[in-house]
């Protein structure tokens, strides 16, 4: 060091106090906040974010989008994240309406009734791509969400923005569709304030929706068919294909339509005997199932004939190509075809109306109602991350301890004749038969577990003479 640098340092270091005072007091100061960005901003980057980092399943994107585009209906997509406070985003989850969509002859007739229909206004965006001929441009159109048209754009596609006119009726929102937007708000504003657009976000003392889970503890007996009726429905499919689609919900648990569409041959194994659910099929293009875990399911023997029947075509029989389809080109059967057909031949065999998807809870439900399957493996089976999610079906599960308990406290007398098959009619007309209830109780007691009541009957033989004798 030179002397002069020397001299330098040493006269930084002794620098009096209140020159430095001075100097910081009156140096610019960079704003810790950023100028706020808008809701819609704030939505669209978290989900960005989300969908980068595995959060959010591509497919799901539409989805999401939607409720955004709800989201900005409702609170003004332009407005800046900074205009927002607790006290009115929690009034505004508080008064969240559902919408069903309807068209429009129901709408003019529901308002003839004096039903309240609202119209909404929705913002679409059509891409073009970069065709110079009209009927490659046209054949090319899609419609995309918003962050998709922003993507599209780079690549030299032409957007166009469009509104469209929906009538909607409105019903006050399930507990669940409130926390859903609860959460994603939520997430928009933790996503501001990671970007120092606000210093806190509003939503986390936004009180969450309560009132129990809003899902049923167990399903309920019109929602899925029971075997007998799932043999009714099967005899009335109009060909193989429908058929065995629909044993793939009911013997297999597929999720249908999506996880039927997405199967592929590679993953129906004839020499394991099981099919695995690798793949789905949504909004018209490959996609990944709802859950990452992959089960090898055996196929009943009905099952495994249909499928093995399909695999007898002249096209589309290689290990990637789809199991059900129609189409030379191998692309999947319409989702549409598949629900109509299904309602036909459900309203054929006198049946009531369910959802094609519920075929997957028949096939819950009749593992369960076996009593042979451990709740674990039907949990394996249905592919659920949590067991708590397979709990729907145990109210189907017989509990022969249980019952026996319960007949045990409330009418011994049966418990009698569940042990022997029968009272002898001699005995039964005895005074001593109620002695010979409570006596035979004691001893079972003192002997064996209830669960092997059916074991002791020759124990209550001998009680039995015993009393008799003795009257």
């Amino acid at each position: 060091m030179t002397d002069q640098s020397r001299r330098g340092a040493t006269s930084c270091r002794r620098r009096p106090s209140g020159e430095l005072d001075a100097i910081l007091r009156d140096a610019p100061r960079r704003m810790s906040i950023e100028p706020a960005g808008t809701l819609l901003d704030a939505l669209e980057s978290s989900l960005t974010e989300r969908l980068r980092d595995g959060k959010v399943k591509a497919n799901r994107r539409p989805d999401y989008e939607a409720v955004h585009g709800r989201l900005c209906r409702d609170l003004g997509g332009e407005r800046s994240v900074a205009d927002f406070d607790t006290e009115e985003l929690t009034e505004y989850i508080r008064g969240l309406e559902a919408q069903k969509f309807i068209g429009p002859e129901r709408a003019r007739q529901l308002r003839r009734e004096g039903t309240p229909v609202k119209e909404v206004r929705i913002a679409r965006w059509v891409a073009f791509p970069p065709e110079e001929d009209p009927v490659a441009r046209r054949a090319g159109m899609k419609r995309v969400g918003h962050m998709e048209s922003l993507q599209l754009v780079t690549q030299g596609f032409t957007i166009e923005q469009r509104e469209t006119r929906r009538w909607a009726t409105c019903s006050p929102a399930s507990l669940e569709t409130k926390l859903k937007y609860r959460d994603l708000l939520g997430s928009a504003f933790d996503y501001a304030v990671s970007k120092s657009w606000i210093a806190d976000n509003p939503v986390n003392d936004v009180p969450r929706p309560a009132g129990g889970t809003g899902r049923e503890a167990t399903l309920r007996r019109t929602d899925f068919y029971d075997r007998d009726e799932v043999a009714r429905l099967v005899a009335q499919a109009p060909n193989t294909l429908e058929k065995a689609f629909w044993l793939c919900g009911c013997h297999a648990g597929l999720r249908l339509p999506g996880e039927g569409q997405g199967l592929l041959w590679g993953s129906v194994d004839f020499k394991a005997n099981v099919i695995r659910a690798q793949d789905g099929w949504s909004r018209g293009e490959r996609s990944t199932t709802k859950t990452s875990k992959t089960t090898a399911i055996p196929m009943t023997p009905q099952l495994r004939s249909a499928l093995a029947e399909l695999k007898q075509r002249d096209y589309c029989v290689s290990d990637d190509d789809p199991v059900f389809t129609c189409s030379v080109k191998g692309r999947p059967v319409s989702d549409a075809r598949m629900r109509g057909n299904f309602h036909a031949a459900a309203k054929r065999a006198g049946l009531k109306r369910i959802t094609m998807y519920n075929l997957r809870h028949s096939f819950g439900t009749a593992l369960a109602a076996s009593g042979r399957i451990p709740n674990r493996t039907i949990q394996e089976l249905m592919r659920h991350r949590r067991a708590s999610t397979t709990e729907i079906y145990t109210a189907y599960s017989p509990q022969p301890d249980l019952e026996r308990q319960l007949s045990t406290a409330l009418e011994p007398a049966a418990v009698v004749v569940m042990a022997t098959g029968a009272v002898d009619d001699e005995i039964a007309d005895t005074e001593g038969f109620r002695d010979l209830r409570e006596r035979f109780l004691d001893r079972l007691d003192e002997h064996v577990p209830a669960k092997w009541l059916r074991a002791v009957a020759g124990l209550f033989d001998d009680v039995a003479r015993e009393v008799a004798e003795q009257a």
